[in-house]
């Protein structure tokens, strides 16, 4: 396996030198398009074996996305048509790569074709991706997503330029949100702020050419609806949240509810809310009501607006994150957090554990009587 990593990465070596040389006859790039095509396969019969690390994995499908964006290179050299849906006016390629990982559903490469500014090419980049994103969330629900970008950067007196790449943070994507803004929120900025960083802070590299950009589409776990679930302990803690007892598959009428009738005295308890229980309009809605269910759920009722937080583990840390935003804040506003039992987190750092598909977890609303507070220790380490 090593073996093979050295000869992916001689190949990806010898490639850069060729095409930054910006001079590419086409007897050779044929000949580097059939190169590049067979050391790709041999990294797949590898990548889909069952007996390799999670790490080493990893480094072999790096390589995959690397030389997948070389062969787009020496495709445009040898003017050879195919491999991938071309955006002429985009001047990039986008492909994808059958992944190895249980929880990935793909990851797709999308390589520059034609831009020598990098900036330019995360912004080309974009109508790509809000598309095959699009296509993707018309499948599923849900999905999770990083990218990572590769370019070649040299110093002054260096013969051969040296890949560096830059990766975001993992987040969700749903149904209901604005690709464009996620990107913009999730890409663009954290990506060009990285870029800047690493170009003006005295490194001393100079942009070479840009590689590409990997898109890392990760199964995100859907949810079940539930009866009471006890609050993690670390968010317990807080005090942020009140987490009324039901015993049916309605919590998400009784979250509200205790956020539109506050009460100091036992407010977890389910009696305290029962009185109200048809003030709210939920039309032909099915319990238990999904975060997909809710722009309908704002919709038969007006003047009600209902964001939703969710908790991920990161490196046995909760952290607060949105689920899903409303449009505008009416004149009853009420912010929920879903949560699930304690022992069905997964940390998202931890690609080694993996739950089967059928496993899925329950889901619990509560509200959240003070976000403030419970994000309060997220914002201080940020700060």
């Amino acid at each position: 396996m090593e073996e093979l990593l050295r000869e992916g990465d001689e190949k990806l070596r010898q490639a850069r030198v060729i095409l930054n040389s910006r001079n590419v006859p086409r007897e050779v790039a044929v000949w580097w398009v059939a190169e590049a095509t067979e050391t790709i396969r041999k990294f797949m019969v590898e990548l889909l074996r069952v007996d390799i690390s999670t790490s080493l994995k990893q480094r072999m499908q790096s390589r995959v996305a690397l030389l997948l964006s070389v062969r787009v290179k020496f495709r445009q050299w040898a003017q050879i048509v195919g491999g991938g849906h071309v955006a002429e006016r985009l001047h990039a390629v986008w492909e994808e790569v059958e992944s190895a990982f249980a929880s990935r559903l793909k990851t797709c490469v999308i390589s520059n074709v034609g831009h020598v500014d990098v900036k330019r090419f995360i912004d080309d980049a974009e109508a790509i991706f809000v598309q095959r994103l699009e296509e993707e969330l018309r499948k599923l629900s849900a999905v999770k997503v990083y990218v990572l970008l590769s370019c070649d950067y040299i110093k002054a007196g260096n013969t051969e330029a040296e890949i560096k790449t830059f990766n975001t943070k993992s987040a969700p994507i749903f149904e209901t949100t604005d690709i464009h803004e996620w990107y913009d929120k999730n890409v663009r900025k954290p990506l060009i702020n990285d870029l800047d960083d690493f170009e003006d802070h005295g490194s001393g590299w100079i942009l070479e050419s840009i590689l590409n950009l990997a898109v890392h589409i990760n199964k995100y776990r859907p949810m079940v609806g539930s009866s009471y679930i006890p609050l993690p302990g670390p968010i317990l803690m807080r005090k942020a949240c009140i987490n009324v007892q039901n015993n049916d598959n309605e919590c998400f009428r009784w979250a509200i509810l205790s956020a539109l009738h506050p009460t100091t005295s036992n407010p977890h308890r389910c009696t305290n809310y029962t009185r109200y229980r048809n003030e709210l309009n939920f039309g032909d809605l099915v319990f238990p009501i999904t975060p997909r269910d809710v722009n309908k759920f704002e919709k038969l009722n007006p003047n009600i607006s209902v964001n939703i937080y969710m908790l991920e583990l990161v490196d046995d840390i909760f952290q607060v994150v949105p689920c899903r935003v409303s449009d505008e804040e009416r004149e009853k506003h009420v912010d929920l957090l879903i949560i699930q039992p304690q022992h069905t987190y997964i940390d998202e750092n931890d690609d080694d554990h993996v739950r089967p598909i059928d496993e899925l977890p329950t889901y619990h609303y509560v509200w959240i009587k003070n976000l403030s507070k419970l994000i309060s220790s997220q914002i201080s380490k940020q700060w």
